[in-house]
């Protein structure tokens, strides 16, 4: 082998230990950006996993006190219905008494005076 072989061989050599070495680089810096962008959406994906859970339980609680509203509107409102129901047979019975009031007003003396004097011999009697 000759000075000439021998010189071309260091080039090659050199020129493939400098490409050896930029691979190297590129593989670090690439390994880098991988490992930087794992750990950032692990980090995005918790994150939004702890923001999800949160607001899970925030629509929950707001749901269980809905339902809790409507249960105490549910129960106002049957307890209006049936204030309703008693307020009609009360009133129901108030008409019935009047309207028996004013037959009894509007029958002529005679039949009243009548039916007292009956009353009165019938407890006379016994």
């Amino acid at each position: 082998m000759d000075d000439n072989e021998r010189e071309y061989f260091r080039q090659q050599l050199a020129a493939l230990d400098g490409a050896r070495r930029r691979w190297r680089l590129a593989t670090f810096v690439l390994l880098g950006a991988i490992g930087l962008f794992l750990l950032m959406s692990t980090g995005t994906l918790l994150t939004f996993g702890l923001f999800q859970t949160q607001r899970l339980r925030e629509a929950r609680a707001a749901e269980q006190e809905a339902r809790a509203q409507a249960q105490v509107v549910e129960q106002l409102r049957q307890a209006e219905q049936q204030a309703r129901d008693q307020a009609e047979k009360a009133e129901a019975v108030a008409r019935e008494q009047v309207d028996k009031a004013l037959q009894e007003a509007r029958r002529p003396k005679k039949e009243t005076e009548q039916e007292t004097k009956a009353g009165d011999k019938k407890k006379s009697n016994k």
